[in-house]
């Protein structure tokens, strides 16, 4: 078990390191159907579709199971978005 949590650490530091240097993260080989992740796109597309203004408004997502996700911004406010 002490293997498997040096392992997600290991993970989590590698993810964060790739965002905050690039900008995103290539996963492979992961087990995520197809029609979630079409799902998750199509909900990235609508959110960078809307003005600038609009995007200001919010500094949280409210994901499914309740958990808010930071965007920006120091007001805690959050939007709805079902994954």
């Amino acid at each position: 078990m002490k293997d498997l949590d040096k392992t997600r650490e290991t993970l989590l530091n590698e993810l964060f390191t790739g965002l905050q240097e690039y900008g995103f993260v290539v996963l492979r080989d992961h087990a995520i159907d197809r029609q979630r992740l079409d799902h998750a796109y199509q909900l990235l597309e609508r959110l960078f579709a809307l003005p600038v203004e609009a995007k200001l408004k919010y500094d949280r997502v409210t994901v499914a199971d309740g958990d808010t996700l930071p965007l920006a911004g120091k007001t805690p406010r959050a939007i709805p978005m079902q994954i």
